[in-house]
Parts: C-alpha cells; structure tokens; sequence
C-alpha cells in the first residue's frame, strides 16, 4: 500500500516531497523495504522513477544493498550497483558493508556481485576489525570463505582488534571445513592453532 501511495504522488509531479513522507519508523524508505522483500520490480520501477531514493539510510544506517545482501537477494542487490555502485562501500553504524552482511549468511552469489565492482571490500574490516572472511569462518559458509580466499586471500590473516582471525573463528566451531581452506592460503595459522591444542584438523 505505502508503494502504491508513492507511485500515485509522483505520477502528480509530488515525488521530492513523497520521498521524504514515505519513511516509516524505522527511516526506512519504499527502496529498504522492496530489497527487503526481493521484490526486485518494484526496486526497478522505483530506482528509475527516484534513483537518489537508493541511497538514503535507515535510522540504523542500513541501504537498500544491505537489506538485499543479508538476504541474499541477488538480483536486487544487482539492481542497486547498477544505479548506485557506490552504495556497496557504505558501513552500517557497526561499520558493516553489505559484503559483511552477505558472508555471514553464505550469499556467495551477493558477495561476487561486490568482487566484481570493488573487490577490495571483501578485506575491508568493521569496527571490531572484523572482515567478511571472519563472518563466513565463524559460521561455516564454506563456499563464501573460498570465494573470498581467492579474490582476497589476504584477508584471512586479518586479526580482529580481540586478535582473532578467521583461524581462530573456524576453529572454535570445530569447523574442519572451513580450516582447510584457510590452510591453503596462511598455514602459518594453523600451526599457531595447533600449538594452542585448538585444532581440529587430526
């Protein structure tokens, strides 16, 4: 319904002010909640009708692009770098990209929809130092963390602020996995594992 208001408004010449009505109580425009919803026409429709709508933040400081890469929603996600590639760069107020959002719930589609325009996002750290190999470690996305070992393998040598690297993450879950990967790329990290009896790589 709120959609259907917004395109009313502007097929009457109203869309600047409707633009700014159109948030509800989270600040969160027709652009979040569209991405949100993989609902990718409709972001179409509204990213040609008011492309500058894209890039607004919610109260949380979430774009559209973060909504889409946590969700996983390719398409939408494309949808946004098309109109706006910036907006794949923008933190979250944790300082979270929407590659962090992507990997810590294994879009791997989403996270080379990213690579592809600005690979040196997938090495970029959030506020606690964190990179988006840290996120697919941690929780065990094992096809996320090979892809970003191979466009960024130096990432997975970043220690967080708590000095924790994706090792460390992998090998508190026990994920054997996801250690193998990183084994290939810094093994250095393993023996460190191993010498603290962590590992669980037999």
């Amino acid at each position: 319904m709120r959609f259907m208001k917004w395109r009313f408004c502007e097929t009457d010449g109203l869309k600047d002010s409707v633009c700014q009505n159109c948030k509800d109580e989270n600040g969160a425009m027709p652009t979040h909640n569209a991405a949100r919803q993989a609902d990718s026409q409709c972001l179409k429709i509204i990213a040609g009708i008011a492309p500058e709508s894209v890039s607004v933040k919610s109260e949380s400081g979430f774009t559209p692009a973060h909504f889409a890469a946590h969700k996983g929603y390719a398409e939408c996600l494309r949808i946004i770098a098309d109109v706006a590639p910036e907006l794949l760069k923008v933190t979250d107020d944790g300082g979270f990209t929407p590659a962090h959002f992507a990997a810590s719930e294994g879009h791997t589609d989403c996270l080379k929809i990213i690579a592809k325009l600005f690979p040196e996002l997938l090495k970029v750290t959030d506020d606690g130092g964190f990179t988006p190999a840290h996120f697919a470690a941690h929780v065990g996305y094992m096809d996320s963390l090979k892809f970003i070992a191979g466009v960024a393998p130096g990432s997975l040598t970043a220690r967080s602020k708590y000095g924790l690297t994706p090792a460390d993450l992998a090998a508190r879950q026990g994920d054997a996995k996801c250690l193998r990967i990183i084994a290939e790329v810094a093994p250095e990290l393993l023996s460190e594992i191993a010498q603290n009896g962590d590992s669980p790589i037999k």
